[in-house]
């Protein structure tokens, strides 16, 4: 009779520690699923192929203003034509016409400007060379270049870019004698210059001319 008291006290024992745990089951539990296709988590993203053309405008000038409008307008009728290229461009011309201007080099100025603005470049450069007078330069690069407004028409095609520069240059007039009567070669100075160029898009003529400037 003690062996089988024993026996029940030690069964009863392992019961409660299996219970304590293990614990229950309440209610109905979830079994785990079987040949679960694990979730797609990869991200698929949408390219918009107007992005890049958005951006070549937006970099420089508000999409949503008339100007950003009005170069919209231009990259439609010329696919080849960029904002970027543009303003390189325009860099480049800017300093060829400084250096030829103060250089008095009327030949290498006229591919460069609109007939009115070659005429008043070249009475300039005619007026110094009666007087004796030279120009010293020292070009030191473009600081700044800006795009401010941009024109173009529907229905003759024609574009007008008006560009802000800010460069370094240093220069003096010196008359016949060699003495200089105006600026100082050895002082670097700050020269702001907002110029405006023109194009036909509706020729095949691949050229920007310098139409305005205003400094």
């Amino acid at each position: 009779m003690t062996n089988i008291i024993i026996l029940a006290a030690v069964a009863m024992f392992l019961f409660w520690r299996l219970f304590s745990i293990l614990g229950t089951r309440e209610g109905h539990e979830p079994q785990p699923r079987k040949n679960s296709t694990p979730k797609d988590t990869s991200l698929s993203i949408e390219v918009d192929e107007n992005t890049s053309e958005d951006n070549d405008i937006a970099d420089y000038i508000d999409l949503e203003s008339e100007s950003g409008d009005a170069l919209k307008q231009i990259k439609a009728y010329d696919k080849s034509f960029t904002v970027k290229e543009f303003i390189s461009g325009a860099k480049k011309a800017y300093e060829m016409i400084i250096v030829a201007f103060e250089g008095g080099d009327a030949e290498k100025l006229k591919p460069l400007l609109l007939e009115e603005v070659f005429e008043a470049f070249s009475a300039v450069i005619d007026e110094r060379a009666d007087k004796g007078y030279t120009v010293d330069l020292e070009f030191g690069g473009v600081r700044e270049i800006r795009l401010k407004e941009v024109i173009f028409d529907k229905k003759t095609k024609n574009a007008e870019v008006t560009v802000a520069f800010l460069s370094d240059i240093s220069s003096c007039v010196r008359d016949s004698e060699g003495k200089i009567i105006e600026g100082d070669p050895k002082k670097i100075r700050k020269q702001r210059d907002i110029w405006t160029f023109y194009k036909d898009f509706s020729k095949k003529e691949p050229n920007w001319f310098l139409s305005g400037t205003n400094s």
